[in-house]
């Protein structure tokens, strides 16, 4: 069970870095 939540929690970082990228991006060109 520990596993799943750590799984969940590497996921959510990793999406939140990756929209904070693209939005950081997106401002920039834009």
């Amino acid at each position: 069970m520990e596993k799943v939540i750590g799984i969940l929690l590497v996921v959510a970082a990793v999406m939140t870095i990756y929209f904070g990228y693209f939005d950081a991006a997106k401002v920039y060109v834009g």
